[in-house]
Parts: C-alpha cells; sequence; structure tokens
C-alpha cells in the first residue's frame, strides 16, 4: 500500500508533491497560508485536502510523513507538531536556524520514534555517491582537508517575499552552502567541533539592501580535519557549488563545468575524471525514496536525524560566529 503524503508550504514544496509522486506515494493533503496559491496548486495537482492552518493536518490520520517547505526560521512549530502526532517529518533545509529549535526537533523525534530526514538531497548525486564509497573503502587514506562552498547571484530574492523581511537575521550560510557542507560533513564523516567565520554585506549593500549575503569560515572536525566554506549570495559570476577533498592518497575537487575530477594517487599526479554512471534521476526524488523505504523497513533513511542535525547545527555556528566574531562550538544533540 502507497503511503500517504502531506505538504506544508507551496513554494518550494511543489516540487515535494511531483517527487513524492515519482516515488510512489499518494499526496493527501497539502498546507498554505496563501489561500489562493492553496487552490491554485490543490486544483493543478488534483489534491482534495487543503489547509492554510498547518495544526488540521495533526488530526489526519491517514498521513504517514509530512514535507515541512515554510521559510527557514518557520520550520521548527510545524516540525514538532507533526512529530508529536505521530507523522514522519521531511525538513526542507535548514532543519532549523537556532539551536533551541534543533534540540526541539531532536527531542520530540527520540520522544515519538518518529522519523526526521533533511532537504539535503545533493549528496544522492551518483559523483558524491561514488565518491564517498571510495572514501570509505580507504582509496583516500586519511581526510585532512575539504571545501564546501555557494556561489551565486540571488539578491532578487531579498528585494521581496520571506528572506527580505528578515534582513540582517537571515542565515546565508544556512540557506546556501548548506548542501555542499552536508556532501563535506557526510564525507568527512565526523561531528563538527567548533567554527570561526567571517561575513560581510557588502555586495547587498550596493542593492540597498540589509543582508550578511558574504560568509567564510573554518569548520574542524572531531577527528581532526579541517575544512572552509565560502557562501556568497552577490557574486559576478555565474553559480557555482564548489565541493573539494583532500585525503593524503587521493584529492576530489568539482570542476566548474560537468565532469567532477579526481587526482589519481601520489605518483600520477594528473586530474582524471570520476567514472559513474549517469542514471538521470532527481535528486530529491532520490531523497524521498529514501526515505519512503525506511518508513516501511523500519530502518535508518540515509539523512537521518543525526546526520540532519550534524549539517544544520554547523550552519548555525557559522551564522552565531559571524554575529559574535568569536569561534563558536558546534553542540552535539
Amino acid at each position: 500500500m502507497a503511503l500517504n503524503a502531506a505538504v506544508i508550504g507551496l513554494g518550494v514544496g511543489r516540487g515535494h508533491i511531483a517527487a513524492y509522486r515519482e516515488a510512489g506515494a499518494a499526496v493527501a493533503a497539502i498546507c498554505d497560508v496563501n489561500a489562493e496559491l492553496l487552490e491554485q496548486v490543490g486544483e493543478e495537482e488534483g489534491v482534495r485536502r487543503r489547509y492554510t492552518d498547518y495544526r488540521a493536518l495533526a488530526d489526519l490520520d491517514c498521513i504517514d510523513v509530512v514535507s515541512i517547505c515554510t521559510p527557514d526560521h518557520l520550520h521548527a512549530d510545524p516540525a514538532v507538531a507533526m512529530l508529536s502526532s505521530g507523522k514522519h517529518v521531511l525538513v526542507e533545509k535548514p532543519l532549523s536556524t537556532t539551536f533551541e529549535d534543533i534540540e526541539r526537533i531532536v527531542q520530540t523525534s527520540r520522544r515519538t520514534g518518529r522519523m526526521v530526514s533533511h532537504g539535503c538531497q545533493i549528496r544522492f548525486d551518483e559523483t558524491f555517491q561514488e565518491l564517498k564509497r571510495q572514501v570509505e573503502a580507504r582509496a583516500f587514506g586519511p581526510l585532512f582537508y575539504a571545501e564546501a562552498d555557494y556561489i551565486s547571484n540571488h539578491l532578487d530574492l531579498f528585494r521581496e517575499g520571506w528572506r527580505g523581511g528578515l534582513g540582517s537575521r537571515y542565515n546565508a550560510a544556512a540557506g546556501g552552502s548548506i548542501h555542499p557542507v552536508d556532501v563535506i560533513q557526510w564525507i568527512v564523516d565526523s561531528p563538527a567541533a567548533e567554527v570561526a567565520a567571517y561575513g560581510n554585506g557588502i555586495s547587498a549593500g550596493m542593492h540597498g539592501l540589509e543582508v550578511t549575503d558574504c560568509v567564510v569560515g573554518i569548520i574542524r572536525f572531531e577527528n581532526g580535519c579541517v575544512a572552509k566554506t565560502f557562501t556568497t549570495m552577490g557574486s559576478a559570476r555565474p553559480g557555482f557549488r564548489n565541493v573539494q577533498i583532500y585525503g593524503t592518497r587521493k584529492t576530489f575537487l568539482t570542476s566548474q563545468a560537468p565532469p567532477a575530477r579526481l587526482v589519481a594517487d601520489l605518483q600520477n599526479r594528473r586530474w582524471t575524471p570520476l567514472e559513474v554512471a549517469d542514471d538521470g534521476g532527481d535528486s530529491r526524488r532520490k531523497l524521498i525514496e529514501d526515505l519512503l523505504k525506511a518508513i516501511e523497513n523500519d530502518t535508518e533513511p540515509q539523512v537521518n536525524l543525526e546526520q540532519s542535525v550534524r549539517t544544520a547545527a554547523i550552519c548555525v555556528a557559522l551564522f552565531e560566529s559571524v554575529r559574535s566574531g568569536k569561534p563558536v562550538a558546534v553542540p552535539r544533540f
């Protein structure tokens, strides 16, 4: 029997509707505070149950899993409500924007036994899956350095909508570099111990916007590996997600045009393509397929609670460090 899903937030949430259906689930309910958008999407997607208040979903016993696709800073309350009503949740990135809200989600998940997954789907790209396999097989040797950068120009997002309303409270690391940060923390396979970060709003300020759109941080992992992360949402260049992994035997980097590349070994220091099968699959669909399989089999999804928390906590700590001007310890939850 197909699992029943619901989606809260119909911006990016429309992509979740399509992905659930492609993964074999039924979308039984949708929710958005914008009543006009709610009716439009409901009609176009053929979803009968429509709600403007997410709390109404808590009373629906037919729902197995809920995607939380509200604005970044509004993830915790609906996540806690859905978990408390016995539903599994997929929270769009970031899991939350404060340590306090991460703690609330963690404690509710543990109390209820319901699963939490996180919208960091690019790790399902076959290139990163192969990279993870090679690192686990010790082909890279011990890892000592990594990079995770999100380079873009999305200042238009701040001219209207909820991001503009947050202004200087908007966490660009949580909204941008969280995807490559998720990849490197998963591959490094160690909790982060501490971050130190600086930022500015020079690009945004040139457009009359008050937002820290540039963040540069250093991450120290508990296993000794260190990493750099850079987010810019106001660059004058094509967008690019950079992931680099440095081991004692091999190095991986994403080139600015496909394919990604590997250095073969210490003796043959030439860049060679990383050969992977291109299945053409959508990474969000793969994320949802993985979660649905875990629910059906009562196993852990790849992006489980622990993985979700590790990634989200790094991004919260980065912004806390920018605001305080001091290193910030990354808490364990």
